[in-house]
């Protein structure tokens, strides 16, 4: 499905004006035409997909960036993407990805030595990690009280992690863990589980995830069977909206929400030839991050949100980090089709195991290919020492953090840089790891005494499900709440 370009295609009058054409907004828009609403969808970018884009260079097509799903389900069936292409009757046939870790550089040890987390043992897993890691078995005492804290975790009820975004989870971890190795391996795994560090992520997002060991083993990933996220995600959704009376259009930017008084009555907008357009609409829903919609000459004003919600999304503001991936297009195939397609890569060269990033083949994301050449990616996420990017990152911190992966992966291969026929690089904000931030108040899908305004994406809620699984549980009570109001 092609979108329409342009502000020209755009109507005088929509039920709702979706900003943002990611999967958030585009999921939020297909909900909201169910319920027999007429959208408007703006994306600003020429193309949709935000952070589920395709790219294309030397033969290849493939996502912008490294991103599998999952869900804190016992089925990757019962995951909340799934869940929204089954309430719309769309197709989104899924394959379920193991969830390895592989440590490198250890002094006697195999070239790479893998972990994976089983689903079936729960919080046991994290007893193997540690064995894994450390490379000695976890003691009897330190289980103990491992399992006694992801049980304590695992009893608290969702309302129950939400009065708590206030509290880091290092702070949590001080006033309830008593064993320090259990202390230190809680905090150290905060990394490859949310790509942050203990005393930026709130005690009720780890909570709520930790305390899904115990519920359901361990959390699953998948991701599509069939193709890229761009062609499995994205395309359908598009296509559904503008099958069922709605509008997409890219190109174009959503300027400034308009209000009478605290009343949502239209959206001006611009399109790259500067053209103005004001469209009149009783709903506004912001589908991209808050922290970036809110504020001077934004789309919507400070003075329209409370203070203690302007608060939480100053602090969204200071974990608006960057996350790095490169694809590198091999000449040959290097890494061989028997390895974990995705793995989170661990070096011990400094003498512990230190989270460098994770690697991707092409092939288990479903990339185009050029015949008998290999794709991989890595992932390498920021708010790490030497990977603070922010969102002005320097070149030579973004090298250095190159550096550090590829040297990681020679220790396996020593041939893969060499073997590099092309290499693309993208700095993308990351994947709501913001919005797990300590805050006053977790951030609602509605507005505060604002009528008619509503947020999506994944910059809302606090306490909810992993990665970008989690803009379509947003999605869903987004749109319950606009079509009931």
């Amino acid at each position: 499905m092609n979108p329409s370009r342009g502000i020209h295609s755009i109507r005088d009058q929509y039920d709702v004006v979706v900003v943002g054409g990611g999967p958030g907004g585009l999921a939020t828009a297909a909900l909201l035409c169910q319920g027999g609403m007429r959208p408007l969808v703006v994306e600003q970018k020429p193309t949709l997909g935000g952070r589920y884009r395709a790219i294309e260079f030397a033969g290849c097509r493939v996502d912008i960036a490294e991103h599998l799903l999952t869900g804190m389900v016992n089925d990757i069936d019962d995951a909340y993407a799934k869940q929204v292409f089954d309430k719309l009757g769309l197709a989104l046939a899924q394959k379920e990805i193991k969830w390895v870790m592989g440590l490198v550089g250890r002094s006697g040890g195999p070239a790479i030595d893998f972990f994976s987390m089983d689903r079936t043992k729960g919080v046991e897993n994290f007893f193997d990690f540690f064995s894994f890691a450390a490379g000695m078995p976890l003691g009897e005492l330190e289980k103990a009280e491992m399992s006694r804290i992801f049980h304590l975790m695992a009893d608290m009820s969702p309302e129950a992690c939400r009065k708590q975004v206030h509290m880091s989870f290092a702070e949590w971890l001080d006033r309830h863990v008593q064993n320090p190795v259990v202390h230190m391996v809680l905090a150290g795994v905060t990394g490859p589980l949310q790509g942050s560090t203990a005393d930026k992520v709130n005690i009720g997002q780890m909570a709520n995830i930790f305390g899904s060991f115990p519920r359901i083993g361990a959390v699953p990933f998948w991701y599509p069977a069939n193709g890229i996220l761009a062609d499995t995600i994205i395309a359908p959704l598009a296509t559904y909206i503008r099958a069922h009376g709605g509008d997409v259009v890219c190109g174009v930017k959503a300027r400034r929400v308009l209000f009478d008084g605290h009343k949502v009555s239209g959206v001006w907008m611009r399109d790259e030839d500067e053209m103005l357009r004001e469209v009149q609409t009783p709903r506004v829903v912001v589908a991209y991050p808050i922290q970036f919609a809110v504020g001077f000459r934004r789309l919507i004003p400070d003075e329209m949100l409370t203070p203690e919600g302007r608060a939480s999304i100053a602090q969204l503001r200071e974990l608006s980090h960057e996350d790095l991936t490169v694809f590198y297009l091999l000449r040959e195939r290097v890494i061989p089709e028997d390895y974990y397609g995705w793995i989170h890569l661990f070096d011990a060269a400094e003498g512990q195991p230190n989270y460098v990033g994770d690697w991707i083949l092409g092939d288990m994301i479903n990339a185009k290919v050029p015949t008998g050449k290999q794709l991989v990616g890595n992932y390498i996420t920021a708010n790490f020492e030497g990977t603070q990017f922010g969102l002005d990152a320097s070149p030579a911190m973004v090298r250095k953090a190159i550096n550090k992966w590829e040297a990681a992966v020679e220790k396996v291969f020593p041939d893969f840089t060499r073997q590099v026929e092309a290499r693309v690089y993208n700095l993308q904000l990351n994947w709501g790891r913001y919005s797990y931030s300590v805050m006053p108040r977790e951030l609602s899908v509605r507005a505060l005494g604002v009528e008619g305004l509503y947020f999506a994406g994944d910059s809302i809620l606090s306490v909810s499900s992993l990665a970008s699984d989690k803009v379509y549980d947003v999605a869903l009570q987004c749109a319950e709440a606009v079509l009931n109001h």
